[in-house]
C-alpha cells in the first residue's frame, strides 16, 4: 500500500461504522473517517492523515483513523453522515449547506481575513464565546473549525479589474454569500463544490471559479484557468469543520477524549490546517506566475468601490445573529480583534 494510503483506506462496509479491530486488539478503537475528496488530495496528506497520527500518538494507539476509499455521502452531507452514523468522522464545509450553518457563516463577510490560521483561531474564540448557543453543531462532537485562505478568482482568460468585468460570466461559486455578490456583479452563479470545478471548467460551463489559489494544482486547472484575480482581504472566506458522531465518540474512554481534545482539536488544529493551506497558496501562485498565468490585483478605490457593493453581507448577518439572540457587532469586532492578537502572538515568537 503506497504511503499516502498507509493507515488510511478504510473498507466501505454497511453496518456499525466504530468497532474493536479484533480479539487481540480489544482496546484499539477504528473511527472511519468519510472521504469525499481524491485520497492524493493534499487535504487529506496535510491536514487529515496528520491529524489521525496524533490522535493515534495521543492515545497511545487506542483510537486509530482511517479514511473511506470513496465518500459514503455527497459533499454538502458530511454533517449529516456523521450524526447519523453512517460515518464516525467527517470534514466539511459550511458553506455548502446553506440555511443550516448561517450563524456560523460570519466568516463569509469579504475582505475581514489577513490569515488563514489567524482568521481560524478568532473563529474558534468567536465560536465558543457567541456561536455556540445557536446549536448549529448539535448532534456531533465539533473537534475544531478552520477557513481557507481569503478566496479569489481563477478565470479562463483575462482578470477582472472593476465591478463591470464581471457582467455577462458565468462563475462557480462555493457558498450562498459569494452566490448574492455574483448577482449583484452582474454574473450569473453556479453552485457546485469543489470536486465539481475540473469538469465545469473544461466543458466550458462555467468562465471562472472563486476559490483559492491551490485549487489550480490540486484540481488539475492549469489548461483551463489562465488568469488569477486577487482583492485585499479576499472575495469572500469560507469555514470548515470537523466531527465525530456522538455515539462512536462517547466509545472512547474519557481519558484518551480528553487526551484528543487537548492535542488535536480547537484553535490548535484550527491554526495548523490554515498555515498548512497558505503554504498550499503561496506554492501555487508561485507556479502559476511561472507558467505565465495572469495576475490581477484589484485595490485602491476599486477595492473599496468592490466592499462597497458587498456591504450588505455584513448588515444581513447582523441582523440574522440578532435574531438568534448573538450581538452581531460584538461577535464581528471580537473576531477581528483575535485575528490581530493572534498574528501578532506570532510575530512575537518568531
Amino acid at each position: 500500500m503506497n504511503k499516502v494510503v498507509h493507515f488510511a483506506v478504510a473498507a466501505i462496509v454497511a453496518g456499525a461504522a466504530f468497532s474493536s479491530v479484533g480479539p487481540t486488539e480489544a482496546q484499539t478503537l477504528t473511527l472511519r473517517f468519510n472521504n469525499f475528496l481524491p485520497l492524493t488530495h493534499w487535504m487529506n496528506q496535510k491536514k487529515i492523515l496528520p491529524w489521525g497520527k496524533m490522535v493515534e500518538d495521543a492515545t497511545q494507539g487506542r483510537v486509530k483513523v482511517e479514511l473511506t476509499a470513496s465518500t459514503l455521502c455527497p459533499p454538502a452531507q458530511q454533517f449529516e453522515c456523521v450524526r447519523d452514523g453512517i460515518a464516525d468522522a467527517a470534514l466539511g464545509i459550511h458553506g455548502y449547506s446553506p440555511g443550516q450553518f448561517d450563524v456560523t457563516r460570519v466568516i463569509e463577510i469579504p475582505g475581514i481575513e489577513k490569515t488563514a490560521d489567524a482568521m481560524g483561531v478568532a473563529l474558534w474564540r468567536v465560536q465558543k464565546k457567541y456561536l455556540e448557543a445557536a446549536g448549529e453543531h448539535k448532534g456531533v462532537e465539533l473537534i475544531t473549525m478552520w477557513v481557507q485562505p481569503p478566496g479569489i478568482l481563477l478565470t479562463a482568460k483575462e482578470p477582472v479589474a472593476k465591478i463591470e468585468d464581471f457582467k455577462g460570466q458565468t462563475l462557480r461559486v462555493p457558498t450562498p454569500a459569494i452566490v448574492e455578490v455574483a448577482k449583484r456583479f452582474g454574473a450569473t452563479p453556479v453552485m457546485e463544490p469543489a470536486t465539481k470545478v475540473h469538469e465545469l471548467m473544461s466543458k466550458g460551463v462555467v468562465d471562472g471559479a472563486f476559490f483559492n489559489t491551490d485549487a489550480w494544482e490540486s484540481y488539475h486547472l492549469q489548461k483551463f484557468v489562465r488568469a488569477l484575480t486577487e482583492i485585499e482581504g479576499g472575495f469572500y472566506s469560507s469555514s470548515l469543520y470537523l466531527v465525530v458522531n456522538e455515539k462512536s465518540w462517547a466509545k472512547i474512554s474519557p481519558a484518551d477524549r480528553a487526551k484528543i481534545m487537548d492535542c488535536c482539536s480547537g484553535e490548535k488544529m484550527a491554526a495548523m490546517f490554515g498555515k498548512a493551506w497558505e503554504e498550499m497558496v503561496a506554492n501555487a501562485r508561485v507556479n502559476m506566475v511561472k507558467d505565465g498565468v495572469k495576475i490581477g490585483i484589484i485595490q485602491g478605490a476599486e477595492r473599496d468601490r468592490m466592499f462597497k457593493a458587498m456591504a450588505f453581507l455584513q448588515e444581513d448577518w447582523i441582523k440574522l445573529a440578532a435574531s438568534r439572540g448573538i450581538d452581531g457587532k460584538a461577535a464581528i469586532q471580537t473576531l477581528l480583534d483575535e485575528q490581530d492578537k493572534y498574528i501578532a502572538s506570532i510575530k512575537k515568537t518568531n
